[in-house]
């Protein structure tokens, strides 16, 4: 590991921004810029979760939305490894 936080309490990471800006992890790779991210958009109020260089998911109040304007992914629930839902 190249990072670690360590505390004998409770610990911690975090991410400043500006108010109208963005706030993220990042996991990139010889392939490119971006591969998976964790974002949080200040101005939209949105967390934002990426796989593959794609939008997978967003949080944004009490509304979670997947595959946004996709429409060759599909999305599944499971519980203990048994799907409840698929679509």
């Amino acid at each position: 590991d190249e990072l670690v936080v360590e505390g004998s309490g409770n610990s911690g990471l975090s991410i400043l921004s500006v108010t109208s800006n963005v706030g993220a992890i990042h996991m990139n790779d010889s392939g490119g810029n971006e591969r998976g991210a964790f974002k949080y958009n200040h101005a939209a109020d949105q967390m934002q979760f990426k796989v593959a260089g794609n939008l997978v998911a967003t949080w944004a109040g009490s509304e979670v939305v997947f595959n946004e304007n996709s429409l060759d992914q599909g999305f599944r629930i499971e519980s203990n490894a048994k799907v409840i839902c698929s679509l």
